[in-house]
């Protein structure tokens, strides 16, 4: 670590200690959005740049997704209990890059469109946004609990701090439809996996592929 001038990251974890083990670096690179494997405050203590790269996997995760919704709702192994995507009501919690992909991709296959991201302006993806210039027809959720109600697929978007760990618990899956399906392709934290065992005994069915929970389940 103290010849190392430059750190490039992609799935790992950088830890405090490491940094302080490697006084000529100056930058970090996530190769990525999230920047939760990375100790912000020690790198700003360090005087140690840290860069990422907000939506550059976008279309790739979103295509990741749909690939499990799929999965999950045609029951690939279970093909006579398949009740299949088109116009099924799909929850997007988060508004970022990935989410409004994943988007497009369930509108054309006619799902109707349910978000919840309280930190997004009420002009997201609409043609007032001039980030997304191409509005996406959506509606708005109040509230998480109000999402989880209605949809048959909540897909998660929403990055890992403190507020987000583990909102998605047992009282919120608790709160759906019990043929609903939980896709996670962002970080594991988001969904609590600990009690894995006693959803897949319920029929529970979640699908995700993140880091912080490395395995890929469906009950």
């Amino acid at each position: 670590m103290p010849r190392i001038d430059a750190i490039l990251l992609r799935t790992g974890n950088v830890t405090s200690d490491m940094v302080k083990a490697a006084p000529k670096c100056r930058i970090i690179s996530r190769n990525g959005t999230g920047v939760d494997n990375v100790p912000i405050q020690t790198c700003i203590d360090n005087s140690i740049a840290v860069t990422n790269v907000p939506g550059g996997n976008a279309k790739v995760v979103a295509e990741l997704a749909l690939t499990l919704m799929v999965t999950v709702l045609r029951r690939v192994l279970e093909v006579a209990l398949s009740p299949g995507l088109f116009g099924k009501v799909v929850g997007l919690v988060g508004m970022g890059d990935i989410a409004y992909e994943v988007g497009k991709l369930v509108t054309a296959f006619g799902c109707q469109v349910i978000v919840f991201s309280p930190t997004s302006p009420p002009t997201r993806w609409t043609s007032s946004d001039a980030r997304y210039q191409t509005p996406l027809p959506h509606t708005r959720a109040s509230s998480l609990e109000k999402l989880l109600r209605q949809v048959d697929v909540v897909s998660l978007y929403c990055p890992l701090n403190d507020s987000t760990l583990n909102p998605i618990g047992e009282q919120e899956l608790g709160w759906m439809k019990p043929t609903a399906v939980v896709i996670n392709t962002v970080r594991g934290g988001i969904v609590d996996g600990s009690r894995r065992e006693d959803w897949e005994e319920r029929g529970w069915m979640c699908l995700w592929s993140s880091r912080r929970t490395e395995s890929l389940w469906a009950g």
